[in-house]
């Protein structure tokens, strides 16, 4: 805190604007403080590699994906949605999910706890996707991980091997028992701040009273610039994920 600062940077004027470049003023650091902000970029990232990306928590993220989304279909006729979802009428996801049911009182009243105490009766439902993944979430019996990494960093060879899995396992992509998921990236910085008119919202140090983005200063950072993109597959039979595999 000792360290923060205001300190005005230019944004790049819009194309075809001949206007001189934007000032605003944005927080800024100390030079002396480069290494605390390292480590608190270098921390954000390995935390989104080894926790929030890591391929079990996107897989169940994928798989509650497909159950809610499927409870939404089932939604839309009220009529035979406690049925088809297992859930008593009224339920906080079918008032949601039902027609005009998308209100900020609906949206929350929906939380983790709810999801996952509604598991055990849309495990009783009548349509089969709402009852397998809401077994398979409460029995944590979650699908099986292929990530493309495990054919090595080359991207051409990741490429072909993603061919042949979605060539081999179209039908099962399509009935949504294989997931894919390409979806996840990581790098210095999200969307906030990963655009040129949002350059205030990234990490800038004071370099002799002058604003610089923290990659101009540190060759650390400007290692991790490049996003770093996951490919995977869940697979809802094992033998399907090992045949994938070879």
């Amino acid at each position: 805190m000792e360290n923060i600062r205001v300190s005005p940077i230019a944004l790049d004027a819009p194309d075809g604007d001949e206007a001189a470049p934007r000032r605003v003023p944005t927080f800024c650091l100390d030079r002396k403080a480069l290494p605390a902000a390292e480590q608190f970029l270098l921390a954000r990232y390995t935390l989104h590699e080894q926790v929030y990306f890591h391929k079990t928590t996107r897989c169940a993220e994928a798989m509650i994906g497909r159950l809610l989304q499927t409870v939404a279909t089932a939604a839309s006729d009220a009529g035979s949605a406690p049925a088809r979802t297992g859930l008593p009428a009224g339920h906080p996801l079918l008032r949601f999910f039902g027609e005009g049911g998308e209100t900020v009182e609906n949206y929350l009243a929906l939380d983790d706890a709810l999801i996952l105490g509604s598991l055990d009766a849309m495990a009783k439902a009548t349509d089969p996707v709402i009852a397998e993944m809401a077994a398979r979430l409460r029995d944590r019996n979650l699908y099986k991980t292929l990530d493309l990494a495990e054919f090595g960093a080359d991207k051409g060879r990741q490429a072909s091997r993603r061919r042949k899995i979605e060539r081999e396992f179209a039908d099962e992509i399509g009935n949504g028992r294989v997931i894919r998921d390409d979806k996840a990236a990581i790098g210095i910085y999200a969307e906030i701040g990963g655009d040129e008119e949002r350059m205030h919202k990234r990490l800038h140090i004071l370099d002799g009273g002058t604003p610089k983005e923290i990659s101009q200063l540190s060759a650390l950072i400007k290692a991790l610039e490049p996003k770093k993109a996951f490919l995977r597959f869940y697979f809802a039979d094992k033998d399907d994920r090992d045949a994938a595999r070879k």
